[in-house]
C-alpha cells in the first residue's frame, strides 16, 4: 500500500473524453478498501495556490527536473497532469492500483523511454491493450513487482501485478462492478476536495503489520482538504478501536498542537493557524479540523519567506565570517612556519 501510494503522490478508462478533477466512483473497484484522490486541477485553480511566491512557480516550472521529464515522456507534469486516483481492494504493503489522468500523452515516446530504462520488461495482452511489467528498485526498500499500461488516451494505469491491471482494466471498461455512490468507502468522502482519502474494514491482523500509526489504532479513517468560502479546510475523522484510544488521539493533537504553540507561537502570522487545530472525540469517533482564511495562509506564507530570506542571509554572513577567520588563521601559521624557518 505504502509504494503504490508514495509512487502516486509523486507522479503525480473511459472510452469518452479525459475524465479528471472530481472522483469518478466508476474508476474504482466496488469491492475497494482503501481509496486516495488528488484532484491536481483544483489545486492548481486553488486561490491557495496564487498565494505562492511568483519566484516559487517560476523556479518550478524553469526546473531542470520538469524540462528533462518533458523532454524525455512527452509529458509536462507541471501542465499535464490532471489528477489521481489511487486505491486496493486489499490491505497490503507494496499494492494497489493507480490512475494518472493526463490531458497530453506522447505515449510513442513515453513507451520510447521506458524500453530504454526497462529492458527486461515482460508484456501481455488484456482488453486490447498491452501490459508492460518490470521490476522497481527503491533505495531502502527493496525490490518491487510493477505494471502498467495506457488505459486510454488520457489515462495511465499501474498496479503491483498483472492481474491487478486487468481487474482495474475491466472495472474501467464496465466488465466489472464499481464503486456505487451509497458505498461505505464514499461516506462523509467529499468529492470535489483537492485531496480526500478513505479507509474502511481495516482488519486486526493489517493493524499488526501496518506502519501508519493511524490505521494501527482505527477501523476506519478518513481525510480531506477542501477551500470553502475563502478558507482552506482540513478534516480528520477516526473510527478508533475504542473509546480510550480515541482520547490517546486527541491527547497527541493536543500534544502536537501545544508543541507547535511553543516553536512557532512567538510568529504573529503562525500564532492563530496553530490555534485554529482542534480535536474532540465522541465514543470513539475522533474529528479533527484546521481551518484558516486565504488571508491568513498568506500572511503566513509571506512571513516564512521573509524568514527564510533573513536566515539565508545570517547563515551567507556566518559562511563569510568563517572563511575570514580561517583564511586569516592559516595565513598566520604560514608566517609563524616561515619566520620559524628563517631563525
Amino acid at each position: 500500500m505504502s509504494r503504490i501510494v508514495l509512487t502516486g503522490l509523486f507522479l503525480c478508462w473511459l472510452p469518452v473524453a479525459v475524465q479528471a478533477g472530481p472522483l469518478v466512483p466508476g474508476h474504482v473497484a466496488a469491492d475497494a478498501k482503501w481509496l486516495i484522490h488528488v484532484n491536481l486541477e483544483a489545486i492548481k485553480s486553488s486561490d491557495l495556490a496564487g498565494l505562492c511566491p511568483v519566484e516559487w512557480k517560476e523556479h518550478a516550472a524553469s526546473g531542470e527536473k520538469v524540462k528533462r521529464m518533458t523532454e524525455k515522456l512527452g509529458l509536462n507534469p507541471l501542465q499535464d497532469l490532471l489528477g489521481v486516483t489511487i486505491y486496493d481492494t486489499l490491505y497490503k504493503r507494496h499494492s494497489g492500483v493507480m490512475l494518472v489522468h493526463v490531458r497530453n500523452l506522447d505515449q510513442a515516446r513515453m513507451l520510447e523511454s521506458f524500453k530504454k530504462s526497462k529492458p527486461d520488461h515482460t508484456t501481455r495482452e488484456h482488453a486490447g491493450r498491452t501490459l508492460y511489467s518490470w521490476t522497481e528498485k527503491h533505495h531502502g526498500h527493496g525490490e518491487h513487482p510493477v505494471t502498467g499500461c495506457f488505459a486510454s488516451e488520457h489515462t495511465i494505469l499501474f498496479s503491483s501485478s498483472p492481474e491487478q491491471a486487468q481487474a482495474a482494466l475491466d472495472v474501467l471498461d464496465g466488465k466489472q462492478e464499481a464503486l456505487a455512490g451509497d458505498a461505505a468507502l464514499l461516506k462523509g468522502f467529499p468529492r470535489r476536495a483537492m485531496i480526500a482519502s478513505r479507509a474502511v474494514d481495516v482488519s486486526d491482523e493489517y493493524q499488526t503489520v501496518t506502519r501508519c500509526p493511524v490505521l494501527k489504532h482505527t477501523r476506519a479513517a478518513s481525510s480531506s482538504f477542501l477551500e470553502k468560502d475563502g478558507q482552506l479546510i482540513v478534516r480528520y475523522v477516526l473510527e478508533a478501536n475504542s473509546e480510550e484510544q480515541a482520547k490517546n488521539f486527541v491527547a497527541i493533537v493536543d500534544g502536537l498542537k501545544a508543541l507547535g504553540a511553543m516553536h512557532l507561537g512567538r510568529h504573529k502570522a503562525m500564532a492563530p493557524l496553530v490555534d485554529s487545530l482542534k480535536a474532540r472525540a465522541k465514543g470513539t469517533t475522533v474529528t479533527i479540523n484546521w481551518q484558516a482564511s486565504h488571508e491568513a495562509i498568506a500572511h503566513a506564507v509571506k512571513e516564512g519567506v521573509e524568514r527564510r530570506k533573513e536566515m539565508r542571509e545570517r547563515w551567507k554572513k556566518l559562511h563569510e565570517q568563517r572563511q575570514k577567520t580561517k583564511a586569516a588563521e592559516e595565513t598566520k601559521a604560514a608566517e609563524e612556519t616561515k619566520a620559524a624557518k628563517e631563525e
